[in-house]
Parts: structure tokens; sequence; C-alpha cells
């Protein structure tokens, strides 16, 4: 099927508390979105999307995402620890199997050639169709692949790193080994688009700060926006890089969130906006930015303005 140009994000309170998402998921399919991306990790979420799931239309119909392995508090990058996620992501979620499923972090001392063989042996089992990697290097992906090719196994296809406009001052949760922004960093991005990665992009937004609930003026106020945003992008040069989004975004005549979606999607490599919203109002306004053709010298501006200074 054609998948959707954005993806939904389903870390959301509504998810995690195992409420009522009807509404939110009736919205994504009115408007077209088909990709949704869950997580062992996300509380409630894998239940009640596959709650949807099955008592609304066709399995088809969805892709799905999910993740397993989070190294919390602990590694858990290891071969008991993803058959033990994998299998209680298939049993929660219900729905038969998992299109795309994601090692959550990375480890660097993890045996990546065990992990890929278990990936592969569900695979062949069908109980997911291909897999990939969260919050993973260029580096490792690499290696993976070449892992792969060795051992005649089937390599990975997709990644999900950050990649937005705000460079990261630290990663949001404080220090991890596995924990990725793309952004400001065009060596990586060759290295995916060369191989034809997708990209799902994890906190397109920055965590609330293009979402026009912040503003430049405000000296990023931090009322808007969680503990782990302020560690992300707390710092005078994303005040200046918002300052300029600003007005990038007033000379086009679109919002900050529609002038980000639009710049990731008009980038060369595929890449595909995870949403976190609950909004059916602002998830079909990023619907529609994704259709936005930005102008070759505003692409320019934009793609220097995320480099790391």
């Amino acid at each position: 099927m054609e998948l959707s140009k954005i993806a939904l994000g389903c870390d959301s309170k509504p998810f995690k508390k195992g409420k009522d998402v009807t509404e939110i998921l009736d919205a994504c399919r009115q408007i077209g979105i088909n990709v949704f991306d869950t997580a062992r990790g996300y509380g409630k979420s894998e239940k009640v999307l596959g709650e949807y799931i099955r008592t609304h239309g066709n399995r088809e119909d969805y892709y799905v995402i999910s993740k397993g392995c989070l190294p919390y508090p602990f590694s858990r990058v290891n071969e008991k620890c993803l058959i033990k996620d994998l299998e209680k992501s298939l049993t929660t979620l219900n729905i038969g199997y998992i299109d795309l499923y994601l090692l959550h972090r990375d480890d660097s001392g993890c045996n990546l050639r065990l992990l890929i063989q278990v990936l592969n042996e569900y695979i062949k089992k069908g109980k997911i169709k291909a897999y990939g990697f969260s919050n993973f290097t260029a580096k490792r992906v690499s290696q993976a692949e070449r892992i792969a090719k060795l051992y005649d196994l089937v390599g990975p296809i997709a990644v999900s790193d950050n990649l937005t406009l705000l460079p990261w001052v630290q990663d949001p949760w404080g220090g991890s080994d596995g924990c990725v922004s793309l952004t400001g960093k065009p060596e990586e991005l060759k290295f995916f688009e060369e191989r034809g990665y997708p990209i799902y992009s994890y906190s397109p937004l920055a965590r609330g700060y293009l979402t026009g609930r912040v503003n430049s003026s405000d000296n990023f106020d931090t009322k808007n926006v969680d503990k782990a945003a302020i560690r992300a992008y707390q710092s005078e040069e994303n005040i200046e890089r918002l300052k300029a989004l600003e007005g990038i975004s007033k000379e086009l005549n679109i919002s900050i969130p529609s002038l980000t979606i639009a710049y990731l999607c008009n980038k060369k490599l595929k890449i595909v906006p995870v949403i976190g919203s609950t909004s059916p109002i602002r998830l079909k306004e990023n619907m529609e930015a994704t259709k936005i053709v930005l102008p070759e010298e505003t692409m320019a501006a934009l793609d220097e303005l995320s480099l790391n200074k």
C-alpha cells in the first residue's frame, strides 16, 4: 500500500495511559494517515492501537511500527530481551504481524549478529515484515549491513532518528549510548540517502519548540515544553535559529510547524515526520504541510540554519 507522508507517534498520553483513542485514529483514517509508530516502552500504547485496528477496517490498511530493547534502567539490547519484547508486542497488539520492527536504542556493546539473526527468524515466521533501527548512527547501520551480507541474512530497511531544524544541545534523556539526532549532520544524511533508507524522524517539531507554542521573543518560555525538551534545545544559538525561522515563515505565510514539516518532506532522502499530536485539526494541517514545495533558496537557507555551529 502507499504509505502516508507522516506517521502518527503513539507516545502521547492518551495512548500511554490506555484511554479511548478512537477519535484520534478515526481522524487519521479520514485524512489519510496509515503509518503508526508505537513501542513496547510506550505504556499501553500497543494495547489500544491493536484494539482499534482489530475493530476498524482491514489489517492491511495499517502500517504498524513497533520497537523493543529499550535499555532502561540497564542495557537490554540483547537476544533474550529482544525475543521477550517482540513476543510481548505481538501478543499485546494482537494483529497478526508487525510491519516494521525497530531496536529502540543502540548499545555499542551488543552483539548485532545475534540480534539480526533473531529478527530474521521472525521475518521467516511472518511475525514481522521487516526490521530497522531507532537511534543508530550511519556507522552502526553500515556495520549491521555488513553483518547481514556476511551471514546471508536480510538487512535493515529503515531508521528512526531525530531530525528537525534545531540541533540538540544534548540528548533529551540526559545521556545514553543510543540517542541519535541527524540534525546538522550532512554526511550522516548522505549515507542514508545513498542507501535509500526512509528516516522516521521522531520529535520533528523539536518536542514543542517548533509547534508555535514557543517564540524567540519570550526567551524560550519553558512553561510550554517539558524537561527533556529544555535539555535538548535550550540555548542562545537555538533562540537565534527560531528567530530566523519566524522570519522565513512570515515571509512564506506559513506556520512554523508547517515550514518544518515541509522542509523535511522536501529533502532528497525520504523523511517521514512522526507527529505526536492528538488534535485532528493539527494533524490535518501537518498532512497539508507535506504538499508544500519550498523554493530552493529556502531549502538552502534552512540546511545552513540547522548546521551545528
